[in-house]
């Protein structure tokens, strides 16, 4: 069985910006592309993936749908140890 994780953060977005700042949890580690974002209505449009994760910047495959501070949503799908 592969380690999963469920991660609740909350950020700070921009409307029609892919570029998510992270404000909690510090630590990203183990979020890759490709993990799905849920609990996102009004955030971002259904099917919106992590595409890369860079310090405490994640770019989305899809924009933001609205400008907000402490936005919170979930990030979750299998560990990468890379």
């Amino acid at each position: 069985n592969a380690p999963v994780t469920y991660l609740i953060v909350t950020a700070n977005l921009t409307a029609n910006s892919t570029s998510v700042t992270i404000t909690s949890p510090t630590s990203l580690v183990g979020i890759v592309a490709g993990m799905p974002l849920y609990a996102i209505q009004g955030l971002f449009p259904a099917g919106t993936t992590v595409a890369s994760v860079s310090g405490n910047t994640i770019t989305m495959s899809a924009p933001a749908q609205v400008t907000q501070n402490a936005a919170t949503f979930e990030i979750s799908g299998l560990i990468s140890f890379q």
